[in-house]
């Protein structure tokens, strides 16, 4: 059987040197880089994806309130989404109720209005490839 020999406790250390630090914060701050290439690369592209769920939450809103009876005084895609912003109130049964974008702004309505165009029967159609520009 061999007999150990105690160890000096003064030679010991405990934490990290000064290597294993500079490896570890090398490692995260490569690490933040990926994540930081990845998001905006992603950043304009996820953009576009929510300006055209919200023009399709406009055309929606537009063809509900035009089906419950109500009535725009405007004639362009803007002054349409203005309305709608605002708040439009049909005739008929459903008067009392407002038709209204909710939780929209008005920056996100005019990143919106670029997918959409107006018909000529006054209404409004998505474009997916629209290059039309914002309010």
């Amino acid at each position: 059987m061999k007999h150990l020999r105690p160890s000096n406790s003064k030679h010991q250390t405990s934490g990290l040197g000064f290597f294993e630090i500079l490896i570890t914060l090398m490692t995260a701050g490569i690490l933040v880089m990926l994540v930081v290439n990845v998001y905006s690369a992603v950043g304009p592209e996820a953009t576009g994806v929510v300006d055209r769920r919200n023009a399709k939450i406009i055309i929606a809103t537009h063809r509900q309130a035009v089906m419950a009876g109500a009535s725009f005084s405007a004639d362009t895609r803007d002054e349409i989404i203005r309305e709608l912003f605002n708040g439009v109130r049909p005739r008929g049964i459903f008067r009392d109720r407002i038709f209204r974008v909710s939780g929209l702004d008005l920056d996100a309505l005019s990143r919106a209005a670029r997918f959409l165009s107006i018909e000529d029967g006054g209404s409004l159609e998505f474009d997916p490839q629209a290059s039309q520009p914002a309010m």
